[in-house]
C-alpha cells in the first residue's frame, strides 16, 4: 500500500490484495464425494486482485470529507471458502471530530 500527503489537508491512498488460486478441502467435499456427487467446482478458489483506494480532504481539524472505493474493479469472485461474492464497494462521507 502506498499513502501520500501532498498537502495537510489532503490525503491519498491504494492499497491492493492479490490472493492466488487455492484449494481447500472440508469435512462437506469428503461428504459429497462418498454420496457420488463431484464437487470440483468446490475445490478451487480462482486467484483474486483487489485495489482499494481512499481520498480525504480536511478543510479544519474537525471535519474531514473523503471517498472511498473498496475492491474497484468490482471483482465478485469468492475470497474464502463459502463465502459471499462481494463486488466493489464505494462511500462517499464525512467524518466529525468534536
Amino acid at each position: 500500500g502506498v499513502i501520500c500527503k501532498p498537502m495537510p489537508q489532503l490525503n491519498f491512498s491504494a492499497f491492493c490484495n492479490y490472493m492466488a488460486e487455492r484449494e481447500y478441502e472440508t469435512t462437506y467435499s469428503r461428504e459429497l464425494v462418498v454420496m457420488g456427487l463431484d464437487d470440483t467446482k468446490l475445490k478451487r478458489l480462482s486467484p483474486k486482485f483487489t485495489l482499494n483506494l481512499k481520498v480525504g480532504y480536511k478543510p479544519s481539524d474537525e471535519v474531514e470529507i473523503f471517498f472511498n472505493a473498496n475492491n474497484l474493479f468490482n471483482d465478485k469472485t469468492r475470497e474464502m471458502v463459502f463465502s459471499d461474492k462481494v463486488g466493489g464497494l464505494y462511500t462517499v462521507g464525512v467524518n466529525f471530530a468534536f
